[in-house]
């Protein structure tokens, strides 16, 4: 299915791009309007930030394959257009995607040349009405944005050839969009469309016509009428049925009816001559009709999740057929004559009620994938050993005691999948697949591992994860190749030594099993970069994990496993760990050590019982995400704010204070950090009225107790006595302020009061505490 989006029909270079890129010119020579911005400086630091963006994006303008000017100002958060980019009127192309734009300045109407203009991902309410006074626009985008009406002024885009408005809350559409003739697509997916104007034929032009997912009961006959449709869908409504004018649509290319009502397909649908993709899946269809045979350009047909029993005998004329999908539907065999789909690549059968397969499947020699998960098949017919051209078998949940012998032929095939049967070994006649890459086994009944799959030389993944097995057989370390080995719910005791032979293996996952205990010799494991020990038997975390050179991901989560309480500090030696689940444990603190992860970008440790995270946690620079919910945490460590990449963060089920919960709920970054700033600025402004509070209570004598208890050098003391002889009172301020520098975050108002309390002065000690008191009072 061709995806309706702005990529595909326009070219661009912004996220979820398709192939098609905007080109950058190796020279571009500026003109007179990029020296004027590059010229500009930055009038004050309040808005140095802004003057930076708008001084940078000169460098984002680009000429795209056709020739045009373009600017991208995708994913920049920005809030506001920049004045300066309403100053480039040459531009042609102009992308903002993914950012939090709620309008467009009036000024945008001086960009006279624009012709693509892309706003979705935005926060927009409502169409900006700057938009109406650009004459020649072309391609507006508005798709994912709150806009719930687009209003009359739409009809003054005389120009306007393609329009994107999908994923809003449009409920209906104005009659005056009917005006703009020169449509060629109109895409308005995921809105709240119950119909469509009445003179919506007028868009004869219309080639592309996207409704998906909306609240549509019929399609009005006067749609059949835009013969020059190549596109339409409307998956995801609730039609019933469609009008016979659907036979109008003689040049229909693709038809996307899925996930609707139908029950049966009018006739007509039959006819439509060009028709090369039809999607009837998640609807309710009980049979097709023998006229299906006049599609006879048909290539692609998706029948998933409907209600049929049998397919017509007449399908298997539609000889251009490439991929047919038939999915959870209730058939038992296939139409004889299926062997003539001669051009069949892809055979999609699975959850169906087949016992067996007919052998007429092995005469199609261009079959290269066969899906024929969940059905009641024991066996496959020998002849499907001539399937030479297969590359991907899926055979899931099926009833396969033995490995069928004509698969063994099948010298091309790459990936199989026998997940979810009865198997108990592999014949040794699986050697002759040299092709397999991709083997799957899970969920069936081997004891030991298959000895015969260390002659597959080739695979790179093997997937035995809910079988028996105990240990590896020493041959595996032929498998050279091999690069994830995934052995979830088995029966193993520990990392076999075996394992620590495959130099190559990049992934290992052993979650689910009895172990307790690692092999010293996990070091020869030099390629190993992901390892899954959840849910095992380890008393504590064993500390032989951290020897793992090259390891980027770790999963240590323990909801049915032995649980640990501790990590330990020797987790800094995975100087490579990028991501680190140790969910549902006991961990009561984070070393002070994983600060020295400095490629560290995810961290996971839900339900667990950390009351307090190391300061040296905020130096975790590269950080993401962050998940700690339904721990002990009553407060964040300091310098929190400092942590600029956070991205994601959970905190929910933590007694919080400081900030408290409900400032922390919801893992929003930016109200985290203003609490945080402003109690910064209260506790500095408070150590500041208690020093003026010392400065004028304590005479000189007590100013030189100070500097001993706060264990001031003989000869910096001296060194402050002789500056500040005539002048006590500044010379406690300079004291206190030193004192506080040497500390760093450490010099509290609570320590403070404690070193007053230490040079006997109680009655000043209780003023200090007073006013700390009121503080605390005056911030809740």
């Amino acid at each position: 299915m061709m995806e309706l989006n702005t990529e595909d029909i326009i070219e661009s270079k912004s996220t979820a791009s398709s192939g098609t890129q905007w080109e950058h010119p190796t020279e571009l020579q500026p003109r007179s309007t990029f020296d004027q911005i590059e010229q500009n400086e930055t009038p004050d630091e309040e808005n140095q930030q802004s003057d930076k963006l708008e001084r940078d994006f000169t460098g984002q303008v680009f000429i795209n394959g056709q020739g045009k000017y373009c600017l991208d100002l995708s994913d920049r958060c920005i809030d506001e257009l920049p004045e300066q980019v309403c100053t480039v009127d040459y531009l042609q192309c102009l992308l903002l995607t993914n950012n939090r734009l709620q309008d467009i300045p009036a000024a945008t109407s001086n960009i006279k040349d624009l012709e693509v203009l892309v706003l979705q991902l935005n926060s927009f309410y409502q169409v900006p009405t700057v938009i109406f006074s650009l004459e020649i626009l072309q391609i507006l985008d508005l798709s994912s944005n709150e806009i719930e009406k687009l209003p009359p002024q739409i009809s003054q885009l005389k120009n306007l050839k393609q329009l994107f408005v999908n994923d809003n809350r449009l409920v209906e559409l104005p009659d005056e969009l009917c005006c703009l003739v020169d449509l060629t697509a109109f895409c308005a997916n995921q809105n709240q469309l119950k119909m469509l104007p009445s003179d919506f034929s007028r868009l004869c032009n219309l080639r592309v016509l996207g409704l998906n997912n909306n609240c549509l009961e019929k399609l009005p006959k006067e749609v059949c009428l835009l013969d020059q449709l190549v596109q339409l869908s409307l998956s995801g409504n609730a039609l019933q049925t469609l009008p016979a004018n659907v036979e109008f649509f003689f040049n229909l290319v693709e038809l996307h009816l899925d996930k609707n009502c139908f029950e049966y397909l009018p006739i007509q649908i039959y006819w439509l001559p060009e028709l090369q993709e039809l999607n009837l899946s998640n609807n309710s269809l009980k049979e097709l009709s023998h006229e299906i045979n006049q599609l006879n350009k048909l290539k692609i047909l998706r029948l998933n999740n409907n209600k049929l029993e049998a397919l017509p005998t007449s399908i298997c004329n539609l000889s251009t057929l490439e991929l047919v999908s038939l999915n959870d539907n209730q058939l038992t065999t296939l139409p004889k004559g299926i062997c003539h789909l001669q051009k069949l690549k892809e055979l999609h059968i699975g959850n169906n009620k087949f016992e067996s397969l007919p052998d007429e499947l092995s005469l199609l020699s261009r079959l290269q994938v066969i899906d024929i998960d969940g059905n009641r098949l024991a066996n496959l017919p020998v002849e499907l050993s001539h399937l030479k051209a297969t590359q991907n078998l899926s055979m899931r949940s099926n009833k396969f005691k033995l490995l069928p012998l004509s698969l063994c032929s099948m010298r091309k095939l790459e990936t199989l999948a026998l997940d979810q049967n009865a198997l108990t070994n592999l014949m040794p006649d699986i050697s002759e697949m040299y092709g397999l890459h991709t083997l799957t086994l899970s969920s069936n009944n081997f004891r030991t591992f298959p000895v015969e799959l260390t002659q597959l030389w080739s695979l790179k993944s093997i997937d035995l994860s809910q079988n028996l097995i105990m240990d590896l057989p020493s041959q595996i370390e032929k498998l050279i190749n091999l690069k994830c080995l995934i052995l979830d719910e088995n029966k193993f005791e520990m990392i076999p030594e075996e394992a620590c032979a495959l130099g190559h293996l990049e992934k290992l996952s052993m979650a689910k099993n009895v172990i307790t205990k690692i092999p010293k010799t996990v070091t020869k494991m030099e390629s190993l970069t992901t390892l899954n020990l959840s849910d095992n038997k380890f008393s504590t975390f064993p500390s032989e994990v951290c020897s793992f050179p090259a390891l980027q991901v770790l999963f240590f989560r323990q909801a049915l496993g032995h649980k640990s309480t501790f990590l330990p500090p020797y987790i800094k030696n995975l100087v490579f760990l990028q991501e680190l689940y140790v969910d549902d444990n006991l961990l009561e603190m984070l070393p002070e050590t994983i600060s020295d992860l400095p490629v560290l970008t995810i961290l996971s440790a839900r339900n667990n019982q950390i009351s307090t995270l190391p300061d040296s946690f905020t130096k975790l620079k590269s950080l993401h995400c962050l998940d700690l919910e339904n721990n002990l945490l009553s407060e964040l460590p300091r310098g929190f704010t400092m942590m600029t990449n956070l991205q994601q963060l959970r905190l929910e089920q933590n007694p919080l204070t400081h900030p408290p919960s409900q400032v922390c709920d919801g893992g929003a970054i930016q109200p985290i950090s203003r609490f945080l700033m402003a109690a910064a600025a209260r506790k500095k402004a408070l150590l500041m009225k208690m020093f003026e509070c010392v400065s004028y209570n304590i005479r000189e004598r007590e100013a030189k107790d100070l500097m001993r208890v706060f264990r001031f050098s003989k000869e910096e003391s001296q060194a402050i006595e002789k500056d500040y002889k005539e002048d006590t009172q500044s010379m406690v301020i300079h004291i206190l302020r030193r004192w506080q520098k040497q500390k760093g975050n450490d010099a509290t108002a609570e320590e403070l009061i404690r070193y007053v309390g230490l040079i006997m002065m109680p009655v000043l000690a209780k003023k200090l505490h007073a006013m700390n008191v009121y503080a605390q009072a005056h911030k809740l």
